[in-house]
């Protein structure tokens, strides 16, 4: 098994052979597990794999597309549901901290058993459309990440880098185009999406997720 670094990210690696090419992350608490994920040991050091199918981000990663994410950051992750992505992320900053935002208790409560096992979370049970409410937790950060199904995803974002972002700051925003119009084509939703964006961002990547996540987008993108 071939074993090399990605570039512009820490304790994130490519694992290959002669059959496929799978991402994984340094596990920052070894021999524990979050959510099912397959482990392997290389060179003493666990390797949790990061499932493309499971975290836009990896599906992203997965399709060559520049996510530099660093063991220092600063990150407010908005939509974190119960964990998944998070975990990796995680194993990533591992210096860092992420502000780990979710609006369902149900989720909530999960994710309080991951964050139980790493002091780099801090889990705020808020909505993200309200960001003023959690203002006086979270300071500037590197790195915004949302993955939220609410219908005002740019919205959400923009309210979030006007007060969060640092300068030089990369929002990573997924744009579901189906939980904001069920009844549009996918790529007019999200036409209408970076318009509104990019009276305040610049956008600098687009990609489709398929066939990891239908109609589903990745845009990488950095205060004017």
């Amino acid at each position: 098994m071939k074993l090399e670094k990605v570039s512009g990210t820490d304790n994130l690696y490519w694992l290959s052979n002669k059959k496929r090419e799978q991402l994984a992350t340094k596990n920052k608490t070894p021999t524990k597990r979050f959510y099912g994920e397959r482990t392997t040991w290389i060179d003493g050091c666990e390797l949790r794999i990061w499932n493309p199918h499971r975290s836009k981000i990896a599906a992203a990663i997965h399709k060559k597309t520049p996510i530099s994410i660093r063991k220092r950051d600063k990150i407010l992750y908005l939509g974190a549901a119960t964990g998944t992505t998070l975990s990796h992320i995680s194993d990533i900053n591992t210096e860092g901290i992420t502000y780990a935002v979710e609006i369902s208790p149900t989720s909530t409560a999960k994710l309080l058993t991951l964050c139980e096992a790493r002091e780099n979370i801090i889990p705020m049970l808020e909505d993200a459309d309200q960001p003023r409410d959690y203002q006086g937790i979270v300071g500037e950060v590197d790195i915004i990440y949302q993955d939220i199904a609410q219908r005002n995803q740019a919205e959400i974002a923009l309210k979030n880098t006007e007060l969060f972002l640092k300068e030089k700051g990369q929002l990573i925003l997924t744009i579901k185009a189906r939980s904001i119009d069920v009844s549009s084509n996918p790529r007019d939703v999200l036409r209408r999406e970076l318009d509104r964006l990019e009276d305040k961002l610049t956008i600098s990547r687009i990609k489709n997720l398929k066939p990891y996540h239908k109609d589903h987008y990745i845009t990488i993108a950095t205060m004017k």
